[in-house]
């Protein structure tokens, strides 16, 4: 796995950058709905980033198991 680059401008290059799939997992009643929010944005943004994100909430043990297989991280918000 090779490390993105960097430019000259300092900014990344990022079809050097490694693409992972990364499950978010939220609880949806966390902080009145604003964890749900928080996961959506972070899916969006993984996603514009180029990574395979995959969005579950609590309580959902069997999608979550389905998820997990493959992914190169887990972020848990709310």
């Amino acid at each position: 796995m090779s490390s993105p680059r960097l430019r000259a401008d300092r900014s990344f290059d990022r079809d050097s950058m490694c693409r992972v799939k990364v499950v978010v997992l939220h609880n949806p009643r966390s902080g009145k709905g604003r964890g749900a929010a928080a996961a959506s944005e972070l899916d969006v943004r993984l996603r514009e980033r180029g990574h395979d994100a995959v969005a579950i909430s609590t309580g959902q043990e069997a999608e979550l198991e389905t998820a997990l297989a493959g992914a190169g991280a887990l972020i848990v918000v709310g």
